[in-house]
């Protein structure tokens, strides 16, 4: 899964919805970076991440996310959303 990180301090992670990808949220991403360490994802399928076999597994998806990642603030759209409300 594809994870792009921006900027230091207390750990944010952007999740992106259905069909979209993490670019979506550069404009914010990058403010945010002033003051925090931005971790922007393509979820399975979407952007520069390929499919796998647990593309479609929301506790599967929540799980690679909290093993790859330090603990942080979960911030969603539309399917991220769903996703951080699982972690």
């Amino acid at each position: 899964m594809y994870i792009q990180t921006l900027g230091n301090g207390p750990d944010l992670l952007l999740i992106h919805g259905w069909a979209m990808h993490g670019g979506i949220f550069h404009p914010l991403a990058e403010r945010l970076a002033d003051n925090h360490r931005v971790h922007v994802v393509d979820l399975p399928g979407h952007g520069r991440s390929r499919v796998d076999s647990a593309a479609f597994e929301l506790t599967a998806i929540v799980e690679r996310l909290t093993q790859a990642l330090p603990p942080a603030v979960w911030i969603g759209w539309s399917l991220g959303g769903l996703l951080a409300i699982h972690a």
